[in-house]
């Protein structure tokens, strides 16, 4: 039983400390591309995707829109959406 709560509670802290190193970005989109699933806000390209992202889906929104995109910066350089927000 104790050896169980251990693994919980390790799951847990990786949980949070995944959504702690999560960034933030807020703007207009200025460019969508729905064969690549990518789409960009100011000077960052985001990658969409339907299994990692939460949110607004991203045939839901136009450029033009503002979001506020949750995202985590990989080492490769691209930029995973973990949240899509339409803003009014």
């Amino acid at each position: 039983m104790r050896r169980l709560v251990g693994v919980a509670a390790a799951a847990a802290v990786l949980v949070l400390a995944q959504t702690a190193s999560a960034d933030e970005a807020s703007g207009e989109i200025t460019n969508i591309d729905t064969v690549k699933n990518t789409f960009s806000v100011g000077d960052k390209t985001f990658q969409w995707s339907s299994q990692n992202s939460m949110g607004t889906k991203l045939d839901e929104v136009e450029e033009g829109d503002t979001v506020k995109v949750m995202y985590d910066m990989n080492s490769d350089g691209t930029n995973t959406v973990t949240q899509l927000s339409k803003e009014e």
